[in-house]
């Protein structure tokens, strides 16, 4: 078997993008500002860091957020590196593009991400980063952004605006209502200043 730790993923002081040297036949999946992300197994994949100071990072916000249902399971960690379970999915943006409709268990999903990311004060809710599996299950994938919440984004605008975008807005805010009455409250508020 190979070894995924003769893998090396560097940045040149300054520049923005990464140089990747790898001698193995793992492929690499994603590649990001801090690592890549290389399948190791169909069920297995592993992100090198560029800065071990970012592993550190990202590691410790998995650990904290460990065991929540939209969290990727992570087998091992080292100085540069995190093995996680490999998500197979879309983001979100272009799974609801192609449903054309959202279901309750969907918007159920992203009220408990939303609300665990505010309590653990954590935010990228971006939808590159947020993955829907075929199955119809949300996973986060990459934690160690920079976004923290601020009171102002204690909402997830971007989500929201990709809704809009696909004329899901008010059959999500419905459906939160239902699920959630004070957090439809407080969003509806949010929404409305923002427009």
């Amino acid at each position: 078997m190979e070894n995924f730790k003769s893998i090396s993923v560097t940045r040149t002081k300054g520049s923005k993008s990464l140089k990747i040297s790898n001698p193995t036949s793992y492929k690499v999946i994603g590649q990001g500002k801090q690592g890549a992300v290389f399948q190791l197994t169909p069920q297995k994949c592993v992100k090198i860091f560029a800065n071990p100071k970012q592993a550190k990072k990202e590691i410790r916000i998995m650990k904290e957020l460990e065991g929540l249902p939209f969290m990727p399971k992570t087998f091992e960690t080292g100085t540069n590196y995190i093995v996680m379970e490999f998500v197979k999915g879309v983001p979100i943006d272009q799974y609801l593009k192609e449903k054309g409709t959202l279901s309750n268990s969907l918007t159920k999903q992203i009220i408990v991400l939303v609300k665990a990311m505010k309590q653990y004060n954590k935010t990228n809710v971006e939808n590159k980063h947020v993955l829907v599996t075929e199955e119809g299950v949300v996973k986060k994938i990459d934690h160690g952004s920079k976004h923290f919440i601020d009171n102002r984004n204690s909402v997830p605008y971007k989500i929201f605006r990709t809704l809009d975008k696909l004329d899901l807005l008010d059959t999500f805010l419905d459906q939160v209502k239902e699920i959630e009455p004070q957090l439809y409250e407080d969003w509806k508020k949010k929404i409305r200043n923002s427009r």
